[in-house]
């Protein structure tokens, strides 16, 4: 029974983290498009997307308020070495000399009529920003779910297997107590009894550490869709497409997408850079002196009017900040490029794997046929006496492994479609 061991996944290394605040589950089944979803609404990156979404509205609501009065308050007060002043008074002309202390408090007001569309190429931005991070959380949280296809059928192999050796254990005992009775007729020996006493013994032990290993599994399941599941939560056997095709989904893709648009984005600001920018202006005052600077007393002033600003030469800074951006989506798509081509040769190489378990399916009921006939007969000369209860073990384990064999190359081809999917980027069932 030692090749059983086997064809068991070794769930000792699976890491098996207990989240105590996770919620219970006690439903009875468990499905994987249910897991598939628990992973998308528990996983803690989700999180960031309610974050991205709240700095998002905060920073656009900033930039939105440039379109208000600017408001500023100045005060200062000055000593210089010389003012304005006429060298050559005129005859019978009284033309006082400024102070060289001046003295000033100025209430500024500002507001921005026309900008060239930059601070809507801002916003734009921003937002694209944040679409670009949410898709990489969900690229985090679809690439978790191989992991997810990984522990769930684990427990679904565990769960077929101690069907299996349940089997087993009440075909043993039945023997036993055949047995029992032949050695009370005086037509077997008590070793007899003693070797299927310990084939059961060794069954229970197989069935004790594969539900080990099944709870073990079955937490490291919960603690990737962020509950608490049960031991008795029976994991159900996922009806699969079986078609397969290479056309891609992944959510990369359209992360791609999202960072090539951010650099357009990113352009169309440089476009607004050197556009010529109007707003309106007023300044209201006290100081010493006033507007009129021959008058040195503390006098109220006020001045408005509209002003224009226009860069006309920035020594081509603009121009290569564009062709800076034009390499960026250069090197965008060469990741997207080398993205594909790793995502396609995996897909081929799960195709391959696909087929190989599929062909080796195709057997296993012939063999198990040749093996029941087999066990069955063994059975019959058990309990003529014309064979050992050592020889009838050897046939009944046999055609256990067998049929756990099957189950194995079952389950394994199940989460092969799975993993083919995830790969592709298809995750619905």
């Amino acid at each position: 029974m030692r090749t059983l061991f086997n064809h068991r996944v070794p769930l000792l290394l699976i890491a098996t983290f207990m989240i105590i605040t996770a919620p219970s589950r006690s439903q009875d089944s468990l499905g994987l498009q249910e897991c598939y979803r628990l992973l998308e609404q528990n996983y803690p990156l989700v999180r960031q997307k309610g974050l991205l979404i709240e700095r998002t509205t905060l920073t656009q609501e900033s930039i939105r308020k440039k379109f208000r009065p600017s408001v500023n308050f100045n005060a200062q007060a000055t000593w210089q070495s010389d003012v304005p002043h006429v060298p050559i008074a005129p005859p019978g002309s009284d033309i006082p000399m400024p102070n060289k202390d001046q003295y000033r408090a100025t209430l500024d007001v500002n507001q921005l009529l026309y900008d060239g569309g930059t601070i809507r190429s801002s916003i734009d931005v921003e937002d694209l920003s944040a679409q670009a991070e949410q898709q990489q959380v969900d690229v985090a949280i679809h690439q978790v779910k191989r992991r997810v296809n990984q522990a769930y059928f684990t427990v679904l192999l565990l769960q077929e297997t101690d069907k299996l050796f349940a089997l087993s254990e009440r075909n043993l005992l039945t023997q036993l107590r055949e047995v029992r009775s032949a050695i009370r007729n005086g037509t077997a020996i008590p070793s007899a009894a003693d070797v299927l006493q310990a084939g059961i013994l060794q069954t229970r032990q197989q069935r004790f550490e594969n539900r080990a290993d099944r709870a073990a599994a079955l937490q490291t399941l919960g603690d990737l869709i962020g509950i608490k599941i049960d031991t008795g939560t029976v994991l159900q056997r996922p009806v699969l497409d079986i078609s397969v095709d290479d056309v891609l989904s992944r959510p990369e893709l359209n992360l791609y997408n999202l960072q090539q648009q951010y650099v357009d984005a990113s352009s169309r600001i440089l476009g607004t850079t050197n556009t010529p920018k109007v707003s309106l202006f007023a300044q209201g005052g006290y100081g010493n002196p006033g507007l009129n600077v021959l008058d040195n007393t503390f006098q109220p002033f006020f001045m408005g009017g509209i002003r224009l600003s226009w860069t006309i030469l920035d020594w081509n800074m603009t121009k290569g900040q564009r062709q800076a951006l034009l390499i960026r989506k250069d090197l965008i798509d060469a990741e997207r490029d080398a993205f594909e081509l790793n995502t396609n040769t995996e897909l081929k190489k799960q195709r391959a794997e696909i087929e190989k378990l599929t062909q080796l399916l195709r057997t296993h009921d012939e063999i198990i046929a040749l093996r029941t006939r087999v066990a069955r007969s063994a059975r019959t000369q058990l309990q003529n006496g014309t064979l050992t209860a050592s020889q009838y073990l050897i046939e009944e384990n046999a055609l256990n492994e067998s049929l756990i064999n099957r189950s194995a190359h079952e389950i394994r081809l199940l989460q092969a479609y799975a993993d083919y999917k995830i790969i592709q980027g298809d995750t619905e069932l």
